[in-house]
C-alpha cells in the first residue's frame, strides 16, 4: 500500500502483480500512469487459474480499461477477499484507446526490437480509499457547518433588529401638543371632577370653559386699533 512500483510492459511480455487487502482496508484505488502513449489494458482479475494475460483474452475475466497515459480503478474487498490480481497487457495497435478509426501502426523494425518497439512504462500505485463512514461524515459534517453558519446570522440579525427597537426614538416638535390642546383638556378634567355637585357648578363651569375659550381665541387673533384707548380726552378741559 502506499508504494509506487514501476514496470515495463509489451505486447510480447505482460505483466501482472498480486494484491490482497492489509486489515483495516476494505476499499482502494489503484492509480496508474506512464509517459507513453501506447494503448494498453488494465485488468483487475480474480485469484484464478489460469490468468488472463493475452490480448484476445484479458476481457474475459473480472474488470478492465484502456489506458493510454494515465487512469485510476476502485476495488473493494468484498469483491475480491481473497486477493487479486492486476494484470497489464499492451496491444499491437492503438485504435482502442482512439475515438475513430486510425492507421495501423508502420512496421518499421528498430535495433532492439523485433518489429516495433512499443515497450511501455508502467508506474502504479495502490492508497487506501475513504470508507463510506469517512464519506458521511465529511458529508454531514460540512452540512452541519452550513447550517451552524446560516443559525447564526439569522441569530445576530434578531438581536439587532432587537436593540433598534428598544432604542428611545427623539422627540421632535410635531409631537410637543398645542397649548389650546392643553388648556382644553385641563378644563374637560375640571368639569368632570364638578359634574357630580349640582346644576348650579355645572353653570359655573360652562361660565369657565367659555371664560377659556374667549382667552384662547383672544391669544389665537391678532389686535385691533379700534381696542386701543387713545385718551382723547385727556386734552379736554374738565370743569
Amino acid at each position: 500500500m502506499n508504494d509506487t512500483n514501476k514496470v515495463m510492459v509489451s505486447p510480447s511480455a505482460p505483466q501482472y502483480y498480486y494484491f490482497n487487502f492489509p486489515s483495516g482496508v476494505d476499499t482502494a484505488i489503484i492509480s496508474v500512469k506512464s509517459p507513453d502513449e501506447f494503448c494498453m489494458t488494465m485488468s483487475i482479475q480474480n485469484i484464478t487459474c489460469p490468468v488472463y494475460d493475452l490480448d484476445r483474452n484479458v476481457n474475459f475475466e473480472g474488470s478492465y480499461q484502456t489506458v493510454d497515459k494515465k487512469t485510476g480503478m476502485s476495488i473493494r474487498r468484498d469483491q475480491y477477499p481473497r486477493g487479486l490480481h492486476i494484470v497489464f497487457v499492451v496491444k499491437p495497435t492503438d485504435i482502442a484507446c482512439q475515438n475513430s478509426y486510425m492507421s495501423l501502426t508502420p512496421l518499421v523494425p528498430a535495433a532492439n526490437c523485433h518489429g516495433p518497439c512499443r515497450n511501455k512504462t508502467v508506474e502504479f500505485t495502490i492508497t487506501k480509499k475513504i470508507t463510506k463512514n469517512e464519506y458521511l461524515a465529511a458529508t454531514f459534517g460540512a452540512f452541519g457547518m452550513f447550517m451552524g453558519a446560516y443559525l447564526l446570522v439569522v441569530l445576530v440579525s434578531c438581536i439587532i433588529c432587537v436593540r433598534i427597537r428598544k432604542v428611545p426614538m427623539e422627540r421632535s416638535l410635531y409631537d410637543v401638543p398645542p397649548v389650546s390642546n392643553v388648556r382644553r383638556s385641563s378644563s374637560q378634567r375640571r368639569y368632570a371632577s364638578t359634574r357630580g355637585y349640582g346644576s348650579i357648578q355645572d353653570n359655573h363651569h360652562a361660565e369657565s370653559v367659555d371664560s377659556i375659550e374667549r382667552i384662547e381665541n383672544s391669544d389665537d387673533s391678532s389686535i385691533d386699533e379700534d381696542d386701543i384707548d387713545m385718551l382723547t380726552d385727556a386734552d379736554v378741559d374738565k370743569d
